[in-house]
């Protein structure tokens, strides 16, 4: 599905630290494959 995931705890301290992350919550991620060829 190419997605990042956590668990739902994470992704709420996540996102009341960083507002911008809150849209990606269960979206598709352009160029996963590349970036886990960078990131690993």
């Amino acid at each position: 599905m190419k997605l990042i995931t956590c668990d739902r705890s994470t992704y709420d301290a996540a996102v009341m630290a960083y507002k911008k992350y809150e849209p990606f919550l269960n979206k598709s991620i352009d160029y996963y494959d590349e970036m886990t060829l960078v990131v690993g």
